[in-house]
């Protein structure tokens, strides 16, 4: 939830980007920004670097798969995905 309306589908990542994902949960969260694929990795290795994985896409687009195919590849994070 966000301070948003309508489908993410049908946003932007700018648009996206300005919208707080925290601020419904709790006022302690407010000012949570969505993080995109490359940034969610990073902080995941950089808390929890073996935490395990589950991705999944939502569309079928061969493109974003193989970005995150990439994505998962460059950092070494196949031994820990489903």
């Amino acid at each position: 939830h966000s301070n948003g309306t309508g489908l993410i589908k049908d946003l932007t990542l700018k648009e996206l980007k300005k919208l707080d994902f925290g601020i419904k949960k709790n006022e302690m969260f407010a000012g949570t920004r969505i993080p995109e694929f490359n940034e969610f990795l990073d902080a995941v290795i950089a808390k929890r670097p073996d935490v395990w994985l589950a991705v999944e896409l939502k569309e079928d687009d061969e493109e974003l798969a193989r970005r995150a195919f990439k994505a998962l590849e460059e950092r070494n994070l196949f031994g820990q995905c489903s």
